[in-house]
């Protein structure tokens, strides 16, 4: 029962995660493949940052979570967002 219990738990705490990036970027290609779509890459960070402290990096142009958690950037939002702009999207996870 206890067993079962921790089973279920543990499936729910799954379904309930959203996945999250440290770093992403909008690509030229569809298929996530190419150079860094600069202005669609700093749109999209702006509109889904889950963080204050995430933020685009002009140096990289990536979108970047600065704490480095690996869960500033709502990555399904992210690559909708590139998408919806007719761009691909690649991240480091």
């Amino acid at each position: 029962m206890v067993m079962r219990f921790f089973i279920v738990l543990a499936i729910l705490a799954y379904l309930g995660t959203a996945m999250a990036a440290h770093s992403a970027w909008c690509t030229d290609r569809k298929d996530g493949t190419g150079p860094a779509s600069y202005r669609i890459t700093k749109d999209c960070c702006a509109a889904t940052k889950e963080h204050s402290t995430t933020a685009f990096n002009e140096a990289s142009t990536m979108c970047m979570d600065a704490l480095g958690f690996g869960n500033g950037i709502n990555l399904g939002r992210f690559v909708r967002c590139c998408g919806d702009r007719g761009a691909g999207s690649h991240s480091d996870g």
